[in-house]
């Protein structure tokens, strides 16, 4: 399959766009302060291991879409053959969700129990007005990840 490239006028594989979105998501954490493992294999339900020197955090890195107002990700994995899908949530698998946006070329550090199978972060105002029960995109932004280190370990302690 064939999307449309990341920030410029040629086209990539999605395999290239996940691959963009893990180095983004690596950068960041080393950036954050954190020490930074891969787990070996493809038998993991996350991407990294990042470690505060006190708690490790199980990453699963998603690549999110901005449709009308909204960062998009896939909250889930699916297993299974063709015409036989079964969709899996993350809730014991992994313990955030990291999701690089190439549309608006930002990150958002998402805990796993946050989100259902379908990731939504609000960017823009609905256009109905009705903001109750909203996901905002915001607090889980990570815009300056020199300032945000500090504060990073105490919003995914799960003790």
């Amino acid at each position: 399959m064939v999307t449309a490239g990341i920030n410029s006028g040629f086209l990539k594989q999605t395999t290239d766009v996940g691959n963009i979105s893990e180095a983004k998501v690596l950068t960041l954490l080393m950036e954050l302060g954190y020490k930074v493992s891969i787990p070996f294999g493809n038998g993991c339900s996350y991407d990294y291991v990042a470690d505060d020197g006190a708690k490790l955090l199980r990453v699963q890195v998603k690549t999110g879409r901005l449709r009308q107002g909204c960062v998009h990700f896939a909250a889930w994995s699916h297993n299974g053959s063709r015409g036989s899908h079964h969709k899996k949530r993350y809730t014991t698998r992994a313990d955030i969700f990291a999701v690089y946006c190439p549309d608006n070329s930002k990150l958002y550090l998402v805990p796993v129990e946050d989100v259902a199978l379908e990731g939504r972060l609000r960017i823009d105002a609905p256009r109905n007005g009705m903001v109750k029960r909203i996901r905002w995109a915001a607090p889980y932004e990570v815009a300056n990840p020199i300032a945000q280190s500090s504060s990073l370990g105490r919003r995914f302690k799960s003790d």
